[in-house]
């Protein structure tokens, strides 16, 4: 049984928010992802021990004890959005979000723009990590590709904390480099995509250094094959567990392409085990797909959705399709600046799924019910 704890609104509405059927929608006038043959040559090979001496002297170097998650206070607010232009950015989606929240203060910079976002339901089936529940959104610095990860632990006191994503060097840690497109939390992983490879963080290696909090990088995920990795998300209803790795283009070229197109979406089996380890994540399945300006991709075994954005001003496109049951792709208006998708499981069946959008004054955190874009 789920530990019972007091969650947050925004958190409570995952949990409780009622289904609300959807309108029917005409089929998308878009082609079908289609399988890469031979996709078993994109396989991925994670490394999680060719830093760990590296990381270890680091922390000696710190001389503290890292902050565990669940002792980590927030510090700055994010609050209901009230404004006509912030809510503009959700004025397409029907029915309406379950939960939508709006960033202040300093996460509505212009220097660090959001892309990925998890939760502790990626983390763990229970929903829990470190006795939290809890959101994550990663983002990039324009100009430097600095990334940070903000940390979203309780929506009721409308509060989260920024950590800075480092390399274990120098004596504070250096600048990791990554546009942070998409994230997936696991177990005590962060898993963040960096367009050239794919970056692990580690939530138990995190600490305080000065008046702000680092999170160390402990690995890497790299593949050849797969070329470029714009964003990850991740599926906990296959067996195993798949991460999944999308490619962003505002050109997608041929669905034939033997080596995926600019818009190809790969799915990868994660270890037996339920922990990301050092070795070989074998390909699960590989697409090309006709959707342009993907910004991110999670599924639920056979079913998987897409997300789109449309710039700064235009409404962005949440895809669905199922793998295998003969049914067109199903599009949907989606949010304006949309970024990266992920799923928040309640566990009896049916989740929502989360969405992150980039823009200054139209930066939002939402959920919509999954079961309406089936």
């Amino acid at each position: 049984m789920r530990r019972a704890l007091q969650m947050s609104a925004f958190l409570a509405a995952l949990a409780t928010a009622s289904l609300v059927a959807s309108p029917t929608t005409a089929a998308a006038a878009v082609d079908a992802p289609k399988a890469i043959p031979d996709a078993a040559k994109f396989a991925l090979t994670v490394d999680l021990t060719s830093m760990a001496e590296q990381v270890a002297q680091f922390e000696r170097r710190l001389g503290s004890a890292p902050v565990p998650v669940s002792r980590l206070v927030a510090s700055t607010g994010t609050r209901s959005c009230d404004t006509r232009v912030e809510r503009s950015v959700v004025r397409s989606i029907t029915p309406a979000p379950v939960a939508l929240r709006c960033w202040s203060g300093r996460n509505r910079t212009e220097n660090f723009m959001p892309q990925g976002i998890t939760s502790t339901s990626d983390a763990s089936p229970t929903n829990f990590y470190d006795g939290r529940q809890a959101l994550a959104v990663t983002s990039y610095q324009r100009g430097t590709n600095e990334a940070r990860v903000s940390f979203l632990p309780n929506f009721g006191n409308e509060s989260h904390l920024n950590i800075r994503l480092v390399t274990p060097t120098g004596p504070g840690g250096g600048n990791a480099r990554c546009h942070a497109g998409g994230s997936v939390w696991y177990q005590h992983h962060l898993i963040v995509a960096c367009t050239g490879t794919i970056k692990v963080f580690d939530w138990r290696k995190i600490y305080q250094v000065g008046n702000q909090h680092i999170m160390v990088q402990v690995g890497t995920i790299t593949g050849g094959a797969v070329g470029r990795f714009s964003s990850v998300g991740l599926d906990r209803a296959s067996d195993p567990d798949l991460l999944v790795v999308s490619r962003w283009s505002t050109s997608c070229a041929s669905l034939d392409s033997p080596q995926g197109n600019r818009c190809s979406v790969f799915r990868f089996a994660l270890p037996d085990s339920g922990a990301l380890t050092s070795g070989t994540l074998p390909t699960y399945d590989a697409f090309n797909t006709a959707f342009t300006s993907m910004q991110g991709a999670v599924s639920r075994g056979d079913l998987l959705w897409f997300s789109s954005s449309a710039g700064e001003q235009g409404t962005g496109t949440l895809r669905s399709w199922t793998r295998g049951d003969g049914r067109p792709v199903r599009e949907k208006p989606w949010t304006v600046g949309a970024e990266s998708v992920s799923y928040w499981n309640r566990g009896d069946g049916t989740g929502v799924l989360l969405n992150v959008t980039e823009y200054p004054s139209r930066r939002v955190i939402l959920a919509v019910e999954a079961s309406n874009y089936p």
